[in-house]
C-alpha cells in the first residue's frame, strides 16, 4: 500500500498504526463490493499480514499486536470476515538469499531494516 509521507519516519509507531488501519480498510472495502451471500464464500489473498506493522515499527511495535488481534476478532464478529495469517516456512538461508536479491533490486528497503539478518530472524521466530 502506498502510504503518504509525513514528518514522521515511515516506521514510527504512528505510521505503522496507520498502515495497519489502512490494511483493514482495504479488506472492508473489498468485502463491501460483494453481496452478502458472496461474502461468506469469498477468499482474498494479501501478501502482507496486518502483523507486519508489529515488525516494521522501529520501536514499541509490540503494542500493536494485541490491537491487531482484537481488530481481527472484531472484523470476524461484526462483519463475518475471517482473517487467516498463513506463514510459509522457508529455510532461513534460502530466505536470507531471497532478501539479499530483493535488496539488490530495491536497495531503498534497507531503510526498513530488511538488510539486517537479526530482523529477519526475529520476524521468523514470531511467525514460527
Amino acid at each position: 500500500m502506498d502510504m503518504p509521507a509525513y514528518a514522521l519516519h515511515p516506521q514510527s509507531l504512528l505510521m505503522e498504526t496507520m498502515w495497519a488501519t489502512q490494511w483493514f480498510r482495504h479488506v472492508l472495502e473489498k468485502a463491501s463490493t460483494l453481496a452478502p451471500e458472496e461474502r461468506s464464500r469469498a477468499v482474498f489473498v494479501a501478501d502482507r499480514s496486518p502483523f507486519s506493522a508489529v515488525f516494521y515499527s522501529r520501536r514499541d511495535g509490540a503494542l500493536l499486536e494485541p490491537v491487531i488481534r482484537s481488530q481481527i476478532g472484531e472484523i470476524a464478529e461484526e462483519a463475518g470476515i475471517h482473517i487467516i495469517t498463513a506463514h510459509l516456512a522457508v529455510d532461513p538461508e534460502l530466505l536470507w538469499e531471497r532478501i539479499q536479491s530483493r535488496l539488490k533490486l530495491e536497495p531503498f528497503r534497507v531503510k526498513y531494516r530488511e538488510g539486517e539478518r537479526e530482523w529477519m530472524d526475529t520476524t521468523q521466530s514470531w511467525y514460527d
